[in-house]
């Protein structure tokens, strides 16, 4: 019923009353106020909640599915609907000053992503995708699996929308793999050979062990689907530059952050399972096959409040990116983000409008773009793309203290980028705190409410002294463990545009 669902308002409705609340940033935090363990944005939780998400207290509910679909702020929305009211937007691929204008938006959104990814200026590319899901089927699909050599390793803690790469894998023939990652303490002794170890920046140990090997016949409830069927050729194969045998590419998948306990994965996961595998020769010395190892990032949980750092040493090759889980608005975009180099292994078979640079109907001509381009078939939804940029400055106003008074629907044609992709204003908001740091300000905030939630909650206690509440997630029993992220628990009381991913 209505009144189960229904929860104390903690704001009184409007935004004018939101200075008047016993939560307002003029009321100094108690010892037991969240906000003394980073919470509420520097005392502005009142003041964003009033302007920004209003529906929410207004509805009378506690919204806790952030993990889900977090709730967009009002001026993404404004700030977006500003842009299609005075911009004139064509078809990115016309050669008319419309389609100029939204390419130019195109590029300014590729370019936001990669700043919040912290990518090194041309290392990577943004390919656009309809999701994070979009993204890891893309990969799948083209990626040069090969019957002689190739393995797809994942995680257990994955998505199930990287588990089901595994289905273009053994469809090539591919080996697959299950890997257990276990949190372990760095001078725990680890029998060679069993697993691998290394520490990573919180002086945590990680144990990365192959559990078992899925086949076709095992794989629970596959088998007979055609999906899974062996292919007749072997793509993959492809000449070693380091030898002279051919070499065979694998792929390993992991989680930035896991999806139903919110414990988070550094790239040293990774390079533990691959600096193990890496140079593997499989068969004879004579024409051995040497196996080239890539790595793929599910961050669409983890790009909101803990974006992978692709500067660092450990950056994956492949990152999966879904933008309404970043800050609830577009629906429907996401990113497969790529080094350029591994971008090159790729071969869809596929190929529609947008990547050809060339084509012959009636010959076996085709040639395609190069770069992310060739890899967006068909017209991008250029108008939720557009929108992009405006969500990472909403992300970045986190950060801002006091906070930034742009992006309340003031936008003109002189906010939009030029041809070249930037503006005076976007340069202006390049020297102001980025979307890295909002996104870390969201996350202490995050941190801080799902804490005192779990404390609440294993405070709660049966007449005989039993739990009433069993948590699941490593590091939730004692809530100082900094590895482990928010999830969908508590999080009624998260900021603007992100939390909970």
């Amino acid at each position: 019923s209505s009144a189960l669902r229904r929860v104390p308002r903690p704001y009184r409705r409007g935004r004018e009353a939101a200075t008047m609340t016993a939560h307002s940033p003029d009321v100094p935090p108690g010892d037991d106020d969240p906000r003394s363990e980073g919470y509420g944005y520097g005392g502005r939780i009142a003041s964003f909640r009033a302007n920004e998400f209003a529906r929410i207290d207004d509805s009378g509910v506690a919204y806790c599915d952030h993990a889900g679909a977090p709730p967009h702020s009002e001026s993404l929305v404004r700030e977006s609907l500003r842009m299609m009211e005075r911009t004139l937007l064509g078809n990115p691929h016309s050669a008319h000053d419309a389609g100029a204008r939204t390419r130019a938006l195109v590029d300014e959104a590729r370019d936001a992503t990669l700043t919040h990814l912290n990518a090194p200026v041309g290392e990577y590319a943004v390919v656009f995708t309809s999701g994070a899901t979009g993204a890891m089927r893309l990969l799948a699909e083209a990626f040069p699996w090969s019957a002689a050599g190739s393995e797809f390793a994942y995680t257990r803690g994955n998505h199930t929308s990287v588990v089901g790469a595994r289905g273009c894998a053994m469809a090539a023939g591919a080996k697959v793999s299950v890997v257990d990652v276990v949190a372990t303490d760095p001078e725990s002794s680890i029998r060679r050979g069993e697993s691998k170890l290394l520490d990573d920046d919180d002086e945590r140990g990680w144990r990365v062990t192959r559990s078992h090997e899925i086949v076709p016949e095992t794989a629970g409830g596959v088998r007979g689907d055609r999906t899974h069927a062996r292919a007749r050729d072997e793509p993959g194969a492809h000449p070693s530059t380091k030898g002279p045998g051919p070499v065979s590419h694998s792929l390993f998948a992991y989680s930035a952050e896991c999806n139903l306990t919110g414990e988070r994965r550094p790239p040293t996961v990774a390079r533990a399972f691959v600096n193990g595998e890496r140079g593997t020769r499989v068969g004879s010395d004579e024409g051995a096959k040497t196996t080239r190892w890539w790595t793929v990032c599910d961050a669409a949980k983890a790009c909101a409040l803990a974006p992978p750092d692709l500067s660092a040493d450990d950056a994956p090759d492949f990152v999966l990116v879904s933008f309404y889980k970043i800050f609830g608005f577009p629906a429907g975009v996401g990113a497969l983000v790529a080094r350029r180099s591994a971008l090159e292994v790729l071969t869809p078979r596929y190929f529609g409008g947008g990547v050809a640079a060339g084509v012959d109907a009636c010959e076996d001509f085709f040639v395609r773009r190069s770069g992310a381009e060739g890899f967006e078939d068909g017209t991008l939804p250029f108008t939720a793309i557009a929108a992009i940029p405006a969500g990472f400055r909403s992300l970045a106003r986190l950060a801002e203290d006091p906070p930034a008074r742009d992006g309340d629907g003031d936008w003109d044609e002189k906010s939009a980028p030029t041809q070249d992709g930037d503006s005076t204003q976007n340069q202006n908001r390049g020297r102001r705190r980025g979307s890295r740091e909002g996104a870390e300000r969201a996350d202490a905030h995050a941190f801080a409410v799902a804490a005192r939630c779990v404390e609440s909650l294993l405070s709660l206690k049966h007449r005989d002294g039993s739990p009433v509440v069993v948590l699941y997630g490593g590091g939730w029993l004692n809530t100082g463990q900094s590895n482990t992220g928010p999830s969908n628990t508590g999080q009624s009381n998260m900021g603007p545009s992100n939390t909970g991913q």
